[in-house]
């Protein structure tokens, strides 16, 4: 198991590392598959032959608004370079071992190759699907995470 370095910014750390902590950061509350889903989109957007999403994993992870973790104002980002002083060892582990898997190509797509997702608590506290969902179709939904793909 490999966890951040905390002397490094996120912007530096290793690639598998940052897609564990975008899982840390997105879906440690969800299950395992959930999770798988999430690095998945990662993969996917990856894949983009037309590049949209960025030129890397850490280009596609850390793309302006992309994964809300790693925005600046987020609750979440204080604890991805700590995530053991947050939750218990099994947590960070369950989401290193799916980043690991998805980042060397062992896991295959659980997603029909979404490219984005939201969960339910958006609209469940009187809000509403992003934007963009209108002009998606929903390909699965994974707990409380609804998958999206271009049309």
């Amino acid at each position: 198991m490999k966890l951040p370095d905390p002397t490094r910014g996120i912007e530096a750390q290793d690639e598998d590392v940052l897609l564990a902590m975008c899982l840390f950061g997105e879906a440690r509350g969800q299950c395992d598959e959930a999770k798988l889903a999430v690095a998945n989109v990662v993969r996917t957007r990856m894949k983009d032959a037309r590049r949209r999403y960025g030129h890397s994993w850490s280009g596609v992870i850390l793309r302006p608004l992309a994964f809300s973790c790693f925005n600046r104002m987020d609750v979440n980002r204080k604890k991805l370079l700590c995530p053991l002083d947050w939750e218990k060892r099994e947590v960070w582990q369950a989401c290193w071992e799916i980043a690991r898997k998805v980042y060397e190509g062992i896991e295959p797509d659980n997603t029909q190759a979404a490219t984005h997702y939201y969960d339910d608590s958006l609209v469940r506290h009187g809000g509403h699907p992003p934007f963009w969902a209108q002009r998606m179709s929903p390909t699965v939904k994974i707990g409380s995470l609804n998958f999206f793909r271009e049309n």
